[in-house]
């Protein structure tokens, strides 16, 4: 009997794995969590998630709408009627939002109550405020698309103060969005920056010396294939020392998003290392997508074009 015991707890064994395996999600795949093409929802352009795993999505409509991983939506904030909110940070102080007035003429910092949408005002006088990323020291760093510059703002308010301003980092085209996305490399030397309107990316070193704060090409979007990484699906928000480059494939994000042009209105919070929940300002929809991290940091030399 023990002779076949042993063979036998093998065999089991092995079914079982294969069974956890086959559960896994696949990777480079996007699924629709949720719909949001509603009033309280609609073209979200913003999200970000909570310890809790609660997904918080701003978009035009000037409400943050809850959704739990399943893609059920729990309720909405109702923060700032017909305003265009997009980039969202989670922090235990609250969530940061970029929030902008109606037809972009002009937009502030906020930060909102996660339990009632109330919120305070940290910073204004922005062009068009877009993405959100936040030191190790609690400041926040602030792309403003239409002036193409970074600007800091202190979690206490006190208004904005200019950081770094570039022409690379000014619109080039259509849409009309320069400086978007923003991410810190792991020991925040650098902030990477994604300008959506000729699909780069740039990378700034960080320094308390202005002088110090060089500019470097670090991606373009034209030089990297159907399967890169490029700066067209960089609207990151999710800045906690992160690459922007996520290895979110091109091609799987533009029949996702219906047309390319919907890879340009993404935005992404990890969940995970392996998972990421994104939001697509342009055909109002929020997805989960399974990520192969050892192939996103295959595709683009750090410092290269």
């Amino acid at each position: 009997m023990r002779r076949w015991l042993i063979p036998l707890i093998a065999a089991l064994m092995l079914l079982s794995g294969q069974t956890v395996l086959a559960a896994q999600p696949q990777q480079g795949v996007v699924r629709d969590l949720a719909d949001a093409n509603n009033a309280r929802c609609h073209n979200p352009e913003g999200i970000t998630a909570s310890p809790e795993g609660l997904l918080y999505a701003a978009g035009l409509s000037g409400n943050i709408c809850i959704y739990d991983l399943s893609g059920n939506e729990l309720g909405h904030l109702i923060v700032a009627p017909n305003h265009a909110l997009l980039g969202e940070l989670y922090t235990p102080e609250g969530i940061y939002v970029a929030d902008n007035n109606p037809g972009f003429t002009g937009g502030r910092l906020i930060r909102v109550d996660p339990e009632t949408g109330a919120f305070v005002v940290l910073a204004e006088g922005f062009g068009a405020p877009n993405a959100i990323a936040q030191d190790h020291s609690g400041t926040l760093y602030v792309s403003d698309s239409f002036a193409g510059a970074i600007y800091t703002v202190s979690p206490n308010g006190g208004g904005k103060t200019l950081w770094r301003a570039d022409p690379q980092l000014q619109p080039q085209g259509s849409p009309p969005f320069g400086a978007n996305g923003v991410a810190f490399d792991r020991t925040q030397s650098w902030l990477y920056v994604a300008n959506t309107s000729d699909d780069k990316i740039f990378r700034i070193r960080v320094s308390d010396d202005p002088t110090e704060r060089t500019i470097q090409l670090f991606a373009d979007g034209a030089t990297l294939g159907p399967t890169g990484t490029t700066p067209a699906t960089t609207r990151s928000t999710s800045q906690r020392a992160r690459s922007s480059t996520s290895g979110v494939s091109t091609s799987r994000i533009s029949r996702w998003g219906r047309r390319p042009a919907g890879a340009r209105f993404l935005s992404w919070e990890f969940l995970s290392r392996e998972q990421l929940a994104a939001a697509n300002g342009y055909c109002g929809a929020i997805a989960r997508h399974s990520v192969d991290r050892a192939a996103s940091h295959s595709s683009v030399t750090p410092g290269g074009p």
